[in-house]
């Protein structure tokens, strides 16, 4: 039953990837969007670029997994009852990396 809620989860993750993936490119509009998505949808990989003052290819490459690993995480969670406290954990920190990304990120990523 274990296995089953992981591979299900890490399934639903990979399946979400390339449409999020689209969004957040989309809202970039090739530099000349808001990134509106891409601070909704990745907001680690977006803070990445206050580091950097600009998006880097590690990032980009680290933002490509984490709905997969979400997925994954709530996964294994479920098979040990704990769902609902993982996924309510990684819903708070998302939120707050989201929150930061829309206070901090500077006139590059407007």
């Amino acid at each position: 039953m274990k296995d089953v809620a992981i591979r299900k989860s890490l399934i639903i993750g990979v399946l979400l990837t390339p449409v999020c993936l689209l969004l957040a490119i989309g809202s970039g509009g090739a530099g000349h969007g808001d990134y509106f998505y891409a601070k909704l949808l990745y907001p680690y990989a977006m803070l990445s670029a206050l580091v950097f003052d600009s998006l880097v290819i590690p990032s980009i490459l680290f933002a490509v997994p984490q709905f997969p690993l979400y997925g994954a995480l709530c996964g294994l969670a479920a098979g040990k009852g704990q769902m609902w406290t993982v996924g309510l954990g990684i819903m708070m920190t998302h939120a707050l990396a989201v929150a930061l990304c829309f206070l901090l990120l500077s006139s590059n990523f407007a």
